[in-house]
């Protein structure tokens, strides 16, 4: 708008002059030009026709040409008026006419308004003395016009509404000066095409004209060529009223002077506080547009057309502005004064400042420039910088923007309080088109910073702070939607104009939620959507909803990754940014620190939760089902190669595939993969000393619901830092369920401990477990079973079968007989005379028991028991080898109870089975209904319910067996010791 203004304003102001320059010059050379008989004499009381309609018509307020008598010149297109003509007695060579009166006629434009000039006195000097006493201007031969003056009040006015008053002007063929040294005034337009119109005022006005050796105006005209520079000396004003699009608008450009415009040079300046003011009509009343500057140039150049048709551009004719030139202070200092451009605007609420303005009226281009900073404040925005290139479309849209050099951009708000946002930049920034699409992008280039402080919506709720730094920053913006945003702090509320965001070399951000603590390039797209209502942001991981979590702020989540691609959607129907969807690649570390609980000290206390893998995403869909997936990868053969891996404390999940879903409150691992987890029981329920860590590994999947955990295919399960009892199980469907839930949505329930309640155990169950003393292996024991469940917190368990139980132990063993020292005097064995045992139990049906009160029960199935010793532990004994060992033992029954004792601070075993179908030893048989065994004494006791029991005994091994049939018989094998109801046979 002010480059319209300049151009109008300015070249009418031109046009006004010229005008000046063009009545001047006519009266005092139009008695030179015209032929003798078209000189119209003095004649007193009689005019032409002709002469006295043009006075009628166009002087008629001026009274002296009404009447008298008057003095007429007349040529082709000018009619020149005077009333006295008379030599000035000072010399031979001046000529003084007064008043004077002019009309001329354009001859370009025949049938426009004639020009006027009216003054009071004029003043010609030839270049000859022609007369002495008598003036005779017929005959004379006076030369060339060589100096002339219009004294007192001179006034000119013409087509286009023209008028020039002023008081005062002289011309000097010497100097080549045509000035006045008082106040001048002048109006231009109207026109028949253009509704602008333009009036100024200047205090002292001169026109260098051009010299020349040559008459170029006329044999008898002074030596002049033409204006070269035209100059308002002091007090420079012009006012231009214009219109566009049909609405009015008003203008003003002042400045102390001088205003030169040189023809040659086709350059207009205005020095000394220059001034521009647009007023545009708003909505409610005018608003203002200025520009302040020191100094102001304007350069001009041919028109196209003009250039085509070979016109010449004299003057002003065909001229079009090319460049706009603005200063501050003056290069050379003179000014006295540190002064500096300065625009304001009041409909965009916009203040600039800066020390220089430069403007391509061809190219499109505006270059603002400041040693320190230029500075542009809009609304609460400021943004300063050294080095600023605008470039802009025909239709006036921006097309590239440069910014040279470090700069800022600032936003204050009154919900910010003392802090701002702000993004600034060392190296610089640019906007440019999208080449893929109608976009624009804003780069931020070197040290590029965007901090977001936080702030208070409306509803009073706190939106947190953000703040990103990385070493080029870009946001694809469209600047149509830019544009039409009127109020800043409701733009959530509106189209946003930002799609697309990316930051790219040592990427960092801060948010309440979320830290990157460094990533390779962020990536984020912004799509509008429709977002669910909820009570309240979550983020990943654990979120909270009661009210304890207002009181105390949660630490946010840190990522780091290699890249990061967010998918955000943005509903303006309620102002909300939701994440969609966050994909990082490479190097994935995620670690958060929930809020401390102290139901979950076991697993990991005020440890913090960290994630890492090779990639991480994070999708949401509504209010509450947000998923979160960190990849590993696996190598050829289908090995984890890099885990992904969660971890809270001691507590570990890792795989090739980990996903948190926060809708179905389920953590699942796709792949195979490994959990550690704290434990203070062993796996049968045992309290330990100190807490052990349970591993769980797989090679299917794992999901975790908050309550269960469950394993697929090929599960091994092992207790880590313990080797009391079963210290791993491997199975192919495994579960661990917990004592209370977990959720992904609400805070736990302080007052119940989490704890490990069950473990279930399905398809191929093993079990096996190695027991040390010191560093010596003492015990191994294995177990297979279809399933098998152990309740952590009774220690229940329960084993499906077919099955089969073997161990190894170092040591007596089982006995099938007393010692015959008392065992508190007994001494200890060497290891050459300890023996291994080897056990092996089997079933077909259900095995139920407990671990705290050490028993097993075996109900209506087949059951197999066999038990000799081994040279080593893992050696098994074969069952048709029992007649050939001593100490080797057979038991077949269909139900079967096993108990452990103590006596004497020493484990004993009792057993009692029912539907006895053979007990075999190495010297003894025996079928019964029901049997008891006693380790501690070595004793079996065989009854017989409905039938008697019977025992076929040798008295060594290969003699022949003794029958004994009875209700109850009491057999110790060590004592060779019987007792038949009550009564004992076979002593010693």
């Amino acid at each position: 708008m002010i480059r319209l203004l300049l151009t109008t304003g300015t070249m009418l102001f031109i046009s006004s002059v010229y005008f000046l320059y063009v009545s001047f010059v006519v009266p005092f050379t139009v008695a030179q030009k015209i032929p003798a008989d078209q000189v119209v004499a003095q004649i007193s009381g009689y005019q032409p026709p002709v002469l006295s309609d043009a006075v009628s018509e166009h002087f008629s307020e001026v009274k002296w040409l009404q009447a008298g008598e008057i003095k007429t010149f007349q040529s082709k297109n000018t009619l020149f008026y005077t009333r006295d003509v008379e030599r000035d007695k000072t010399s031979g060579n001046k000529v003084r006419m007064s008043p004077i009166a002019m009309l001329w006629t354009d001859p370009r434009r025949p049938d426009a308004k004639p020009y006027r000039l009216i003054a009071e006195t004029g003043i010609v000097q030839f270049e000859n003395q022609f007369f002495d006493a008598a003036l005779h201007l017929k005959d004379a031969k006076p030369g060339r016009i060589v100096w002339a003056t219009l004294e007192g009040v001179v006034h000119i006015d013409g087509a286009d509404g023209l008028v020039i008053d002023g008081k005062q002007f002289v011309f000097s063929e010497q100097s080549g000066q045509l000035y006045s040294d008082y106040p001048v005034s002048f109006h231009y337009g109207p026109t028949a095409n253009d509704q602008t119109e333009v009036a100024g005022t200047a205090d002292q006005i001169n026109l260098s004209l051009t010299p020349s050796e040559d008459a170029v105006l006329g044999k008898d005209m002074p030596r002049v060529g033409g204006v070269s520079v035209i100059t308002l000396r002091k007090d420079v004003r012009l006012d231009t009223t214009f219109f566009e699009d049909g609405v009015r608008h008003q203008a003003l450009l002042t400045c102390d002077g001088p205003f030169e415009y040189h023809v040659l040079k086709k350059q207009a300046t205005f020095n000394s506080r220059v001034k521009i003011t647009h007023l545009e009509p708003g909505e409610r009343r005018v608003m203002a547009e200025t520009l302040e500057a020191e100094r102001l140039r304007l350069q001009f150049e041919p028109a196209p057309t003009a250039k085509e048709n070979g016109k010449s551009s004299e003057f002003f004719d065909d001229l079009v502005l090319r460049e706009v030139r603005a200063f501050g202070s003056t290069q050379n200092g003179l000014v006295g004064r540190n002064s500096q451009i300065r625009i304001r605007s009041e409909q965009q609420k916009l203040v600039a400042t800066m020390q220089d303005l430069a403007y391509d009226v061809v190219t499109r281009t505006a270059r603002f420039l400041d040693p320190k900073q230029v500075v542009v404040k809009r609304g609460d925005a400021t943004f300063a910088c050294p080095n600023v290139l605008v470039e802009h479309t025909v239709e006036n849209r921006i097309q590239k923007i440069e910014c040279r050099g470090p700069g800022s951009i600032e936003v204050a708000h009154e919900r910010f309080g003392k802090s701002h946002a702000e993004a600034s930049w060392v190296g610089a920034v640019n906007v440019f088109p999208d080449e893929t699409g109608p976009l624009h992008i804003l780069e931020l280039l070197e040290g590029a910073q965007v901090v977001i402080p936080e702030m208070e919506s409306a509803s009073g709720k706190r939106t947190f702070e953000m703040g990103m730094a990385a070493n080029q920053l870009r946001l694809w913006v469209d600047l149509d939607k830019a544009e039409q945003i009127k109020e800043p702090e409701t733009i959530l509320n509106q189209e946003l104009p930002l799609t697309r965001a990316l930051a790219a070399g040592n990427v960092k951000m801060v948010s309440k939620d979320v830290i990157v603590e460094n990533s390779d390039l962020i990536n984020v797209l912004l799509v509008p959507g429709v977002i669910q209502e909820e009570a309240d942001n979550k983020v990943l991981g654990a979120s909270y909803t009661d009210d304890s979590r207002n009181s105390k702020e949660r630490d946010p989540i840190y990522v780091s990754t290699d890249q990061i691609q967010i998918n955000l959607i943005h509903d303006q129907s309620n102002g909300k940014i939701e994440l969609k969807k966050l994909d990082g690649v490479g190097n994935v570390n995620v670690r958060h620190q929930p809020e401390a609980s102290p139901s979950l000290q076991q697993f990991g206390g005020e440890s913090p939760v960290v994630l890492t893998g090779t990639r991480v995403v994070a999708t949401r869909d509504g209010a509450e089902d947000q998923q979160v997936t960190v990849l590993g990868t696996l190598d050829q053969f289908g090995e984890i190669e890099n885990p992904a891996t969660v971890e809270f404390g001691p507590t570990r999940i890792g795989g090739a595939n980990l996903s948190f879903n926060q809708k179905r409150n389920e953590v699942s691992v796709i792949g195979p993969g490994a959990f550690l987890i704290p434990v203070t029981r062993d796996l049968d329920g045992k309290e330990l000393d100190q807490p052990a860590t349970l591993k769980v590994e797989w090679q299917e999947k794992m999901v975790f619901n908050g309550l269960d955990a469950r394993f697929f295919e090929a599960v091994s399960c092992s207790l880590s830092g313990h080797q009391e009892s079963i210290s791993r199980m491997n199975c192919n469907d495994l579960t661990v369920r917990l004592t209370q839930r977990i959720s992904l949505l609400e805070k736990p329930d302080p007052a119940k401990k989490v704890d490990v309640k069950s473990i279930e155990a399905r398809l191929g169950v093993q079990l096996e477990s190695r027991k040390f003393e010191g560093t010596k292996l003492v015990g191994v024991y294995q177990g297979e079973l279809a399933e098998f469940t152990i309740n952590q917190l009774t220690g229940d368990f329960v084993g499906l079968g077919d099955g089969e139980i073997h161990s190894w132990s170092l040591g007596d063993g089982l006995k099938l007989a007393p010692s015959d020292a008392a065992e508190a005097n007994r001494p200890i064995r060497s290891d050459e005379e300890q023996k291994w045992r080897y056990s092996r139990l089997k079933f077909s049906g259900k095995l139920t028991g407990n671990f705290e009160q050490k028993v097993a029960n075996f109900e209506r199935q087949r059951i197999g028991i066999l038990s000799a010793p081994v040279e080593q532990a893992q050696v098994k004994f074969k069952e048709d080898h029992v007649s050939m060992v001593k100490d080797a033992v057979r038991l077949d029954c269909r139900t079967l109870k096993i108990f452990q004792k103590e006596f004497n601070d020493r484990a004993y075993w009792e057993l009692f089975a029912q539907n006895v179908n053979e007990l075999e030893g190495q010297v003894f048989r025996a079928v019964a209904d029901e049997l008891s065994f006693d380790e501690r004494l070595g004793r079996f006791i065989l009854r017989g319910i409905g039938k008697d029991a019977t025992l076929y005994f040798q008295e060594r091994p290969g003699a022949s067996f003794s029958p004994s049939s009875h209700r109850l018989i009491e057999f110790i094998p060590k004592k060779r010791s019987i007792t038949v109801d009550g009564s004992s046979g076979l002593g010693g």
